[in-house]
């Protein structure tokens, strides 16, 4: 039995203007509620059919707020369900999406209100599914028709036991050619596909479907009023400035869909036809909670935008969309900013306001209602069904993806000529339900180009490994023809899919592939020259090293030269002329500036080549600089007072900057386009910390560690222990970064350890700033306020 105990929050509703969130001319934004402290760091909420509002807090059990006049009351459950970063009412049940450890009840849970008395008798766990840190379970919404649930996940949870064969999404693999790099800093090492996914289940959670991969750490989707489904997802911000880094996109969900995410180097690009490009990217970002507004009390366009929050800069993104054939396009224009603004979820209100959240990380949390006080018409107009035909015709063919119906062969045949890229992937999946050996000849033979791409890269996906070999030689038949550059990307796609399926290859086959590959190579196409190159590296054929320095000679940008550079790690024709060429090259890479990871990739990429040649980073800090020495000891209760003061004219900005440097920040935090990278990048502080939690983060640096820099405790057989960060992991060795300033990695063998524990304390020491006077501590905070533009 499960009941709720009440407590009154110690401040009224506030439903005050803040000054320091800005919203479009006719809105208001007013802050509800400020959290208090015991009621922890809150990550998502939702309304139930009462207006009343549940919010999850990072840790610790639900709480529900009732407004009631000018007070809140909020009720904490008295239920085993903790660390839910998805919620979701129907009915009489509160289903919640725990981001857990299996021990700690990591899984989807349901409550019931069995009586309707408002309080829940009866709590079950329905599935588990293991702890994924930041990327782990997420969000829960109900299906268009409201039959079902739909639950996304990041891409360190792996899909549950019991996937129903009809699920659209199957097949998966890496489908990378060469060995990747993983990410040098440690990040997301080992995580393989489907990745990031989304998922069905009905309401007891007997079965799962898997509906679409590929996403790196989508936080929340949302089906929009025509029933499509659409998500956030952002790259590592770490792999900026390499040839592999995506920027944050808006994804259309579709049925069997495939976004491209793969570990480290290894991303997808969205070229391929067996990728579902982005509807829109926006600039850098960390996606959090999604809401269409077609239910709000906005005009137009507001209405019938998308609505995605991002916590790292502060802000919430309007989405407009529209359609674009069987799929869809938009376009971004920013709707809430605010200074700090770490919003983590949205949602609207039964008043049809929209009402956000803050929080994540340990961060201060509020809950804001936006309001439209404007003249323009807020008159909501009936929803029509869409007389798009090409999305009617895609939903058709995505209607065969749970079965094998040998009798559609003729219909999806037809569908995979289609002019619309999204009808020629839904018909792909369709296809690769039936056995290969009632098409395969059809594949193999067919001339037109689009047809043979689709074909063949299902064939190299479902196959035998006798009929990959045949897509290969059909591939190397093809190019023979006149091709556009389009039509041989997919075409050497469906090659190396069907090369990295396949346990043998018709060596004679890969030489008239190779021979026809390397002519007129570099082609000046970055797309076209990733697929040529990987196939020549993969064929060790002898000219692509001179050759492909030659590209990386053409090209002023520095992400397309490391694209380039990254395949030759794995070639072996190296002249001595080349190898000076490559060593020429290095030297220039080791100044390229980007994401934290970016020269731990050149150095990666060039250690094989020249070994112990390989240039050294250009000299920075001097490595034996110490802390200043100690003046006092601040504390929060000493400085919180003072933080008003950061208003004063007599501020600081410079001041601030040189007294950043001297507590030694900038050897660990990037801040604007420099500084370190063992901490996280403090260009948008401002953003997502208020006053309050930045200098918490700075005092007490071990209060809140984020995963991508938590340090693991090692304990080895012999019974000594080692604690620091993971930055590499193999088979044999991990890298165990041991020092707060980066300068001693630590090899240890695999085999030598018993235990491996999350470390309970931040790389970060406390004390850094002991050595500022009050007035420097001030100044300092005031310079990492300095606005800095995404």
């Amino acid at each position: 039995m499960t009941g709720l105990l009440i407590q009154l929050l110690p401040v009224c509703m506030l439903l005050q203007p803040v000054d320091h969130i800005s919203v479009p001319p006719g809105f208001v934004i007013e802050r509800v509620v400020e959290a208090a402290d015991e009621h922890g760091s809150w990550v998502c909420m939702d309304f139930d059919s009462s207006g009343r509002l549940v919010i999850a807090p990072e840790r610790g059990r639900l709480l529900r707020l009732t407004f009631s006049g000018g007070e809140v009351a909020t009720e904490r459950f008295d239920a085993p369900v903790e660390r839910a970063q998805g919620l979701l009412h129907h009915g009489n049940s509160l289903y919640c999406n725990v981001n857990a450890p299996l021990d700690e009840g990591g899984g989807l849970h349901r409550l019931r209100d069995l009586d309707e008395d408002g309080s829940f008798e009866t709590h079950e766990q329905l599935a588990r599914w293991d702890w994924g840190g930041e990327h782990g379970a997420h969000a829960i919404v109900l299906s268009p028709g409201g039959d079902s649930l739909y639950l996304v996940h990041g891409n360190h949870v792996r899909p549950p036991e019991g996937i129903l064969d009809t699920s659209p999404l199957r097949n998966w693999d890496e489908d990378i050619l060469l060995e990747r790099l993983w990410d040098p800093r440690g990040h997301a090492v080992g995580r393989m596909a489907p990745a990031g996914f989304v998922m069905e289940t009905d309401f007891d959670g007997d079965s799962f479907r898997l509906i679409a991969g590929g996403l790196r750490n989508a936080y929340d989707i949302a089906f929009n009023e025509e029933g499509e489904l659409f998500t956030y997802d952002a790259d590592m911000e770490w792999d900026i400035g390499t040839g592999w880094y995506r920027f944050p996109r808006i994804v259309h969900v579709v049925s069997g869909g495939e976004t491209g995410w793969r570990g480290g180097s290894a991303k997808w690009s969205d070229a391929w036809p067996d990728v579902n490009p982005p509807v829109v990217e926006t600039d850098v970002g960390s996606p959090t909670g999604i809401r269409f507004a077609h239910d709000t009390s906005f005009p137009e366009p507001w209405r019938s935008a998308l609505l995605v929050g991002d916590w790292s800069w502060g802000r919430v993104l309007a989405v407009h969309l529209q359609q674009d054939g069987a799929g869809w396009k938009g376009t971004i224009e920013p709707f809430i900013k605010g200074r700090p603004f770490n919003i983590t979820d949205l949602d609207v209100g039964p008043d049809g306001h929209l009402y956000c959240i803050t929080g994540g990380r340990g961060t201060s949390s509020a809950l804001y209602r936006v309001r439209w006080v404007g003249n323009q018409s807020t008159a909501s107009n009936p929803v029509v069904p869409s007389d798009n035909l090409e999305l009617r015709y895609r939903r058709i063919i995505e209607s065969w993806h749970g079965d094998a119906d040998p009798d559609r062969l003729d219909d999806m045949y037809i569908a995979l000529g289609h002019d619309d890229r999204s009808i020629r992937f839904a018909a792909r999946v369709a296809l690769e339900r039936l056995d290969p050996d009632s098409w395969s000849q059809m594949a193999l033979q067919e001339t037109e180009h689009r047809l043979a791409i689709e074909l063949l890269v299902a064939l190299a996906r479902v196959g035998s490994d006798l009929q990959r070999a045949r897509v290969v030689e059909r591939v190397e038949t093809l190019l023979r023809d006149s091709v556009t550059p389009k039509q041989e990307i997919g075409l050497l796609r469906a090659a190396m899919i069907a090369m990295s399926r396949a346990d043998t290859a018709d060596e004679e086959a890969l030489g008239r592939l190779g021979e026809i590959l390397v002519q007129d190579y570099p082609t000046g196409l970055p797309e076209l020259d990733r697929l040529r190159e990987t196939l020549l590296v993969a064929m060790d054929h002898p000219d692509v090293v001179p050759l492909t320095l030659d590209a990386i000679d053409n090209t002023s940008s520095h992400a397309a030269q490391l694209q380039y550079a990254l395949p030759l790690r794995l070639a072996t024709h190296w002249s001595e002329l080349d190898r000076a060429r490559f060593l020429e090259w290095t030297q220039a890479a080791r100044r390229f500036e980007g994401g934290l990871s970016i020269q731990g990739f050149v150095e990666g990429i060039a250690r094989p080549i020249l070994g112990d040649d390989l240039p050294p980073l250009p000299a920075g800090k001097a490595a034996d600089e110490e802390p200043l020495p100690s003046l006092h000891a601040w504390t929060m209760q000493e400085v919180r007072p003072h933080l008003p003061r950061l208003d004063e004219p007599s501020r600081s900005i410079e001041r601030g900057r040189v007294a950043y440097e001297e507590a030694l920040c900038s050897r660990c935090h990037r801040f604007g386009s420099s500084g370190g990278d063992l901490g996280p990048d403090l260009t948008a502080a401002a953003a997502r910390f208020s006053r309050h939690d930045l200098l918490e983060a700075i005092l007490k640096p071990s209060a809140h560690i984020t995963d991508q820099y938590a340090t693991t405790r090692i304990q080895l057989v012999d019974g000594t222990s080692l604690t620091g960060r993971i930055m590499e992991r193999d088979e044999q060795y991990i890298q165990l970064l041991i020092d707060p300033y980066g300068m001693e990695k630590v090899p240890v063998r695999i085999a030598d350890i018993a235990d491996e524990t999350p470390g309970e304390a931040s790389f970060m020491p406390a004390g850094l700033v002991n050595g500022l006077t009050l007035e420097q501590l001030l100044d300092l905070l005031h310079y990492m306020e300095h606005e800095q533009t995404p």
